[in-house]
């Protein structure tokens, strides 16, 4: 399963919808990295 982790702190998953994979969250995350420890992550399938 491939993940994308950013930034320092708190944890924050972001999960997608059926069919999304993490490029949904490329303009938040680095947004929320400024705050949060940000995991995005691909569904399996």
């Amino acid at each position: 399963m491939y993940c994308v982790e950013a930034g320092a702190g708190e944890p924050l998953v972001l999960v997608t919808g059926l069919g999304g994979d993490h490029t949904a969250w490329g303009f938040q995350v680095p947004v929320l990295a400024e705050r949060y420890r940000v995991i995005a992550f691909d569904n399996r399938g």
